[in-house]
C-alpha cells in the first residue's frame, strides 16, 4: 500500500536554496520534522523575519548535519513500503532529493498537488489554526494534509 505524505520545507532564499527545515505528515498522522543549523547571514529578509523565529520550538528536531538528517529520515521512511510525497512547490521536492544526494529512493514517488489545494480553504485553515505558525515546515505540511482532506 502506498502511504501519501505531505511535505513542506523552509530554506534560506529563493535563489540560493539551502534547507533550513523539513516537515512531512502522512494521511495517518505520522510526522517527521527536522531542522538544520542555519547561517542567518545567508537568509533573505523574509526568512530572517518570518522563518527563523519559528525554529527551535520542537524538541529533538535539531540535526547537526545533512547526514544526520538523512539518517533520521531514512529510519522514519523505513516504516512504509512506498511513500507518495505530495508537494505544492517543486522546490520542496528538490530539497528532499538533495537530502538523498539527488538520488530518489526507490520507496518514494511524488505528486504535485498544487492545483488540488483549495486556496480559500488554506486561508481559512491559517485563520483558524494560527497565522503566527505559517512558514513553519511541519505546520505547513499539516495544513496541506488537512486542506486536501476536507
Amino acid at each position: 500500500m502506498i502511504m501519501r505524505a505531505f511535505i513542506d520545507t523552509e530554506f534560506t532564499d529563493l535563489v540560493e536554496m539551502d534547507l533550513i527545515s523539513i516537515g512531512i505528515v502522512t494521511e495517518k498522522g505520522d510526522e517527521f520534522y527536522a531542522e538544520l543549523p542555519v547561517n542567518v547571514a545567508d537568509c533573505n529578509e523574509f526568512v530572517k523575519e518570518t522563518v527563523v523565529p519559528l525554529l527551535g520550538q520542537i524538541a529533538g528536531a535539531h540535526c547537526s548535519s545533512i547526514a544526520e538528517l538523512r539518517s533520521r529520515l531514512e529510519i522514519w521512511l523505513s516504516q512504509f513500503d512506498k511513500v507518495c510525497i505530495c508537494y505544492d512547490y517543486f522546490g520542496d521536492f528538490a530539497l528532499l532529493l538533495e537530502i538523498f544526494d539527488n538520488k530518489q529512493p526507490a520507496s518514494i514517488i511524488c505528486e504535485n498537488v498544487r492545483e488540488k489545494i483549495k486556496k480559500v480553504k488554506r486561508v481559512e485553515f491559517f485563520a483558524s489554526e494560527g497565522e503566527n505558525m505559517r512558514h513553519h515546515a511541519l505546520f505547513d505540511a499539516r495544513a496541506n494534509l488537512l486542506v486536501l482532506s476536507r
